[in-house]
């Protein structure tokens, strides 16, 4: 069985740029779905019935890169009605992308969130609302000293923008970490529209021991609420 080994360097994706791109694209589509249009009107997404799995796939990539795994600290305590969570909430354009997690300080068992969210308008209300377009839960345990070799091989995938279930690749190691190894095994597995399975990092190397112990795993769930 192979390994995929990874030293894991600077994000290559252009931050900027993509924000750039990727406002311009919301832009034209926009132009072109609604040709009244005056000059000095907001600019708003497209429909919400034209929104496609690769839209949302675009800004899960793009908001992944100022992320947990990046090492872009979390907001301690930043929603109220979450006590205790962490995370990020992130705006792009129109889109939002929440991430969330909490860790019981005893146990050090952990869940967590992703969620893809469009602010939707319409005539009726004066204010927009959030619409959930795509969401990923996962839950588990780790130990302490696995955790920047989770954020490694979760770094890895951003980079390289291998989508197995929002985690890991398939097999993952590093010279840094000569003993750990990270195995990301899916379930159901239909890309960004449906997908579920389990992560766990091992120790003592290689795949093939049977005597290696166990340094934690989470399972994860996740879909899409468009593109069927």
């Amino acid at each position: 069985m192979n390994c995929l080994s990874s030293e894991v360097g600077p994000l290559k994706i252009d931050i900027a740029i993509s924000r750039f791109l990727w406002y311009f694209e919301i832009r034209s589509e926009f132009l072109k779905t609604n040709k009244n249009h005056k000059k000095g009107e907001r600019i708003m997404p497209v429909k919400l019935e034209n929104v496609t799995l690769e839209m949302i796939e675009r800004v899960f990539w793009m908001r992944a890169q100022r992320g947990y795994a990046v090492d872009i600290p979390a907001k301690k305590d930043a929603f109220p009605l979450l006590p205790g969570w962490s995370g990020f909430y992130i705006p792009l354009g129109d889109y939002v992308y929440f991430d969330a997690y909490c860790v019981n300080a005893v146990s050090r068992r952990s869940v967590g969130f992703t969620q893809i969210y469009i602010r939707n308008y319409s005539n009726e209300l004066s204010e927009p609302h959030k619409i959930l377009l795509w969401m990923m839960n996962y839950g588990g345990c780790y130990k302490k000293e696995a955790i920047p070799f989770l954020k490694l091989a979760l770094r890895s995938a951003i980079e390289k923008r291998v989508f197995l279930g929002g985690r890991g690749e398939h097999y993952f190691v590093n010279k840094k970490y000569p003993s750990l190894y990270y195995h990301n095994h899916l379930h159901v597995n239909q890309e960004f529209l449906e997908f579920s399975g389990r992560e766990e990092i091992l120790y003592d190397g290689t795949p093939t021991c049977q005597c290696h112990r166990n340094l934690g795993y989470h399972w994860y769930n996740g879909m899409s609420l468009v593109g069927l």
